[in-house]
């Protein structure tokens, strides 16, 4: 979402493509008339974001197991694509996407030895570096990354130690210093389960705890510090396909709005849940 505009990108099964849609106020949606990538079978697990003159795409070439990049005006036209690494198995289970002024940044896993990666571009995605970013254990599934300005927080499954992990990058994701466990004891998962928003100190986490099989918010209020984690909704199997959004209000987190939309697996339903005080109620 960009100002009052929102950008979806998905896969369309039908015809194994990557499409997009966009709207200015939910009720309705306009989009490209051709698929934005029809080369092979491409589009699984994509991730969108726009800065207001481009819209940016990363997702998963399954015909040749890479990580692609797309980007485009926000009317859909001027379509460049390209392939980001394709030095293995990359971007199967998740990529996220992040723009910060030129940079571009894409969290991705690196199947082929079981690593998180994360590609950055410089200027504005012409041109892509790729690293490892944790290459201990199995790791790297289903990552969400959320840029504030230069300050990158990054959120992850551990599918070996079945942990929560955590990422931090101050200098706009060229190096990362720090490293948390938020949670230990998330299970084994293979859905998309985290999602990650940030605001100065202060940073939220929803994310689906396989355990129990609840909806679960981490919150740090020292950028990612030290954190805390607290049950949303416990009620049934919920909180797989967690999308989370803040509204901050500042002095410590006890102001934000936090809104959180996910899957109640045990009815089949989509659920939405919100808090006025920083996840303190609900």
């Amino acid at each position: 979402m960009y100002g009052s505009t929102m950008y979806a990108s998905y896969y369309d099964e039908s015809d194994d493509d990557l499409w997009g849609a966009s709207s200015s106020s939910g009720s309705s949606w306009s989009g490209p008339f051709s698929a934005l990538d029809a080369a092979g079978d491409v589009g699984k697990y994509s991730d969108i974001a726009c800065d207001g003159s481009y819209v940016y795409v990363s997702y998963y070439d399954q015909t040749n197991y890479d990580l692609k990049f797309m980007k485009c005006s926000t009317s859909w036209t001027g379509i460049s694509r390209t392939s980001v690494d394709t030095g293995g198995d990359c971007g199967y289970l998740g990529t996220s996407i992040g723009v910060s002024g030129s940079t571009v940044l894409i969290s991705y896993y690196y199947s082929t030895s079981g690593d998180l990666r994360v590609a950055r571009s410089t200027n504005s995605g012409s041109s892509f570096s790729t690293a490892s970013v944790d290459t201990s254990n199995d790791t790297g599934r289903w990552s969400d990354l959320y840029m504030d300005g230069s300050t990158v927080h990054l959120c992850y499954l551990d599918y070996t130690g079945q942990d929560l992990e955590y990422r931090r990058s101050t200098d706009g994701g060229a190096s990362w210093t720090l490293a948390r466990t938020i949670d230990s004891t998330v299970g084994s998962i293979w859905n998309h389960f985290c999602s990650i928003a940030a605001d100065g100190d202060s940073v939220y986490v929803a994310y689906y705890d396989s355990t129990g099989k609840d909806l679960m918010l981490a919150y740090s209020d020292d950028c990612g510090s030290t954190w805390s984690s607290s049950t949303v909704e416990s009620a049934n199997d919920v909180g797989q396909y967690p999308s989370i959004a803040v509204e901050f209000g500042g002095y410590r987190g006890i102001y934000d709005i936090v809104s959180i939309s996910y899957y109640d697996n045990t009815n089949y339903d989509l659920r939405f849940a919100r808090s006025l005080t920083g996840g303190a109620s609900w």
